[in-house]
């Protein structure tokens, strides 16, 4: 059994906290308790089920086809806490849960992915590193296709991303992103909220010879071209909107999509050595979805964080659908502490 440890969110140092204590307050200002009540000062204690995940898509509009490589990695199960702005995660991949190596191929990853949801902003950050992915479609790519139920696996691929985004909560009073994703606020009636903000994203993945096969059914895919690593660093402006049904007080559903637009510069690079380049619209999509239900201290639910990325790649009529995400479901128990815990020491 393996240990993944997860530090998900240690977003503020405290210093920094100490020095803009006013500005720190007027992030957090407190919710109008008609919508929203807030349990900030308890302590959350979780037991989870998760999949960290992501998959890289190379469309051909030439060919009107594509290809789809993504990692083999395995459902976890675990326990965490929230206390403030402290969450870490400790999640087991159980053998029952494993997929197999000889199917998929075997993938091993690092993650950090960071949920910063204060009263008037959130901030998020996709951070992450997977090594070993396989050929989803490799049915209808390859010439010569696996026996069913088996993948084209890749071990040599690595892919990676740092992406930041700050967002405003336009209807910050009433509208809670922390009552699905943390627990520690419950949203006791409707609300929505617009978003908007702007990010950088930056990524790319390699490998050791070329991410088309050599059996591809399709020769021209790609122009030819045997590339075996691409990059990509973007700019953009977001926004969206987010909205929590809430039924029969206890039920809520949420649902949010913030989207954006920007400009990139991407590169590719073949196995002669040859580097192409070329700047390209930038067109992202975070998703979230949250389900649940709230009684007394007890919260049982799901959640959902996903962000899409398209882009064009030098070549003509080429592009790349990147995603990545995390699947969860909780059960979570909130207990009131007689004594705060002090995060950052020294600060009253």
């Amino acid at each position: 059994m393996r240990l993944i440890l997860f530090l998900v969110v240690f977003s503020f140092l405290s210093n920094t906290v100490d020095g803009q204590d006013s500005f720190w307050k007027k992030l957090n200002s407190p919710p109008d308790t008609s919508f929203v009540a807030s349990y900030r000062n308890d302590l959350i204690v979780r037991l989870y089920t998760s999949r960290k995940y992501m998959g890289q898509q190379f469309l051909d509009g030439s060919a009107s086809k594509s290809l789809s490589y993504q990692p083999s990695n395995n459902y976890l199960v675990g326990f965490g806490i929230n206390y403030k702005l402290l969450g870490i995660n400790a999640g087991f991949s159980l053998p029952s849960m494993r997929r197999s190596p000889d199917k998929y191929g075997k993938t091993s990853f690092f993650e950090l992915q960071s949920h910063v949801y204060l009263r008037r902003i959130t901030f998020d950050l996709f951070s992450h590193v997977f090594w070993g992915q396989y050929l989803a479609n490799s049915s209808s790519m390859l010439s010569v296709p696996p026996e069913k139920g088996f993948y084209y696996a890749r071990p040599d691929i690595r892919s990676y991303a740092v992406n930041a985004e700050v967002n405003y909560n336009f209807n910050y009073s009433r509208f809670s992103f922390r009552a699905p994703f943390l627990q520690d606020e419950w949203q006791k009636r409707s609300a929505g909220s617009f978003f908007a903000g702007g990010g950088i994203y930056w990524g790319g993945s390699d490998a050791d010879s070329s991410f088309v096969p050599s059996g591809i059914a399709i020769p021209d895919f790609y122009d030819g071209v045997a590339f075996k690593r691409w990059e990509l660093l973007a700019l953009a402006t977001t926004g969206g909107y987010a909205y929590t049904f809430v039924i029969d007080k206890r039920f809520f559903v949420m649902l949010s999509a913030i989207g954006g637009v920007g400009v990139g510069r991407s590169m590719l690079a073949d196995m002669d050595g040859r580097d192409y380049h070329t700047y390209t619209p930038f067109y992202k999509l975070t998703e979230r979805f949250g389900l649940g239900y709230q009684y007394g201290r007890v919260y049982v639910g799901a959640t959902c964080v996903n962000m899409d990325m398209l882009f064009n790649l030098p070549l003509d009529k080429t592009k790349t659908h990147y995603r990545s995400g995390n699947i969860r479901a909780n059960i979570a128990y909130r207990f009131s502490l007689k004594k705060e815990i002090k995060i950052f020491p020294g600060k009253k």
